[in-house]
């Protein structure tokens, strides 16, 4: 993925106006669009977007020049069920942060890429039953 590509999903997966988009542009290389920005630029702003979506919590966006982070089969698994939750309402936050809270709240493992297959196991049934139940309140 380029960076202009993995800027405009990191911008979607923010849920960014594009007032607000064009504002961080602005602020990191002083230009309000993409195409007006050298490989260099794009770099930074890539750099800031990715930053961005690191602090809110959202899965790593994997792209040209970036360290491919990859998840555990199990914590794909129980980031799925997780969404799953957040689609249907029963949970209120569906940040990659917030998962591994309810995680450690669970289980007290800090991450859920650290769990034993039986702790996974617990998270899992956890979750299928809070996906269904009714939305949270």
């Amino acid at each position: 993925m380029n960076h202009t590509a993995a800027i405009h999903a990191i911008q979607a997966k923010l849920k960014l106006s594009d007032d607000d988009y064009r504002y961080h542009l602005n602020i990191t290389v002083g230009k309000t669009t993409c195409t007006a920005m050298n490989p260099t630029e794009l770099a930074k702003v890539r750099q800031h977007f990715d930053r961005m979506a690191e602090r809110s919590g959202l899965p790593h966006v994997k792209g040209a020049g970036a360290a491919k982070k990859r998840m555990k089969p199990t914590t794909g698994l129980i980031y799925s069920l997780w969404q799953q939750c957040a689609d249907k309402g029963t949970i209120k936050d569906r940040s990659f942060a917030a998962m591994n809270t309810f995680v450690k709240h669970q289980t007290g493992v800090d991450h859920a890429d650290f769990l034993a297959q039986a702790q996974v196991s617990t998270i899992k049934k956890a979750l299928e039953t809070i996906r269904d139940r009714g939305p949270a309140k």
